[in-house]
């Protein structure tokens, strides 16, 4: 959510997207539970977020019986 990329530091800058990608790039061969949560932590020892925190992280199943 934007609130994810709104979390602010102690000098106002934003947590913002491209730490959100270099995060993400991080923790993905983890795969997704733990790269949600690592999101989130990431998000919080950033700074201080004001709105809402929701961080959804889909997994692609290739080759998996039924999936294109």
């Amino acid at each position: 959510s934007d609130g994810l990329l709104e979390t602010r530091d102690a000098h106002g800058e934003m947590f913002g997207q491209t730490r959100l990608q270099e995060v993400f790039a991080r923790l993905a061969p983890r795969g997704p539970e733990a790269t949600a949560t690592g999101i989130l932590e990431a998000a919080r020892a950033f700074g201080t977020a004001t709105d809402d925190l929701t961080v959804i992280v889909c997994q692609r199943m290739v080759g998996y019986p039924g999936i294109l």
